[in-house]
């Protein structure tokens, strides 16, 4: 993301030849907020939510969040990995099943909430 000029463009005085270089910050794909106080989502990204009910976790937590640049795509790596694959019921009375509604593989990633389900 373009920061600004180095060195600075001047903006009063006579115009003058030089070389201005654009400075970048590099910008996270995924932000994992978090889980018990995710504060409200960054300007240019998306916020995905797991949530493993009031009777599961997903490292100990209720919510996962992960909060993705609004241009990348559910199958880049950076968000893949982030993705919980599961959750754990409070006992062993039950196991996860899915995530739902089903987690996509393609398109670009869009605000949304995926519920664990457990048998």
């Amino acid at each position: 993301e373009f920061t600004n000029w180095n060195p600075t463009v001047p903006t009063t005085g006579t115009v003058a030849e030089g070389t201005y270089t654009a400075q970048y910050e590099d910008t996270d794909k995924v932000k994992t907020p978090d889980p018990k106080k995710p504060g409200d989502t960054p300007e240019g990204y998306v916020r995905v939510t797991f949530d493993a009910t009031k009777d599961g976790n997903i490292d100990g937590n209720q919510f996962k969040y992960l909060d993705v640049r609004s241009d990348v795509t559910w199958d880049d790596a950076a968000v893949t990995a982030k993705i919980p694959a599961t959750a754990a019921y409070k006992d062993a009375t039950k196991e996860f099943t899915n995530w739902n509604p089903t987690v996509p593989t393609t398109g670009t990633v869009a605000e949304g909430t995926y519920t664990a389900q457990y048998e």
